[in-house]
């Protein structure tokens, strides 16, 4: 039910910016985007969605998420999975690193974004397949 209920409140998110569920796996999510700046957009409208949706619930039953974001070439393997160094980048900072409430980006999205997150966080490390990781700011 919780997934259900999360793929109801997230999905309309990451469509509203574009974004192109590819897959799920267990209450993971594959997206892409044409633009990071999208996807991190849709990132936190999501967490504001949870924010919302989480006010009057107790900690047993709100949703929480954390999300990690990658940019650059990938191959695409029909219309359910991609592959590539950035993929990989993202997924272990989305399920690894990430803590509830957080967007994590490589390099390569914190470069594309320029001065619209200037605030985030450098990370200590950065897992194989970015030179860097940054945790955004942002308000919900």
């Amino acid at each position: 039910e919780t997934i259900h209920i999360s793929h109801r409140l997230l999905v309309p998110c990451l469509e509203r910016r574009g974004g192109i569920l590819l897959k799920t796996e267990g209450d993971s999510m594959l997206v892409i985007f044409r633009q990071p700046r999208d996807a991190v957009q849709a990132a936190v409208e999501m967490q504001r969605c949870l924010s919302v949706h989480n006010a009057d619930r107790g900690p047993a039953e709100q949703l929480l998420l954390g999300v990690g974001v990658g940019y650059g070439e990938v191959l695409r393997i029909g219309d359910a999975d991609v592959f590539g160094a950035e993929v990989n980048a993202a997924a272990k900072l989305g399920e690894d690193t990430a803590k509830a409430g957080e967007i994590l980006v490589t390099a390569a999205v914190q470069a594309a974004l320029g001065d619209e997150f200037a605030e985030s966080e450098h990370l200590p490390s950065a897992p194989a397949g970015t030179t860097a990781a940054y945790r955004l700011r942002y308000t919900l």
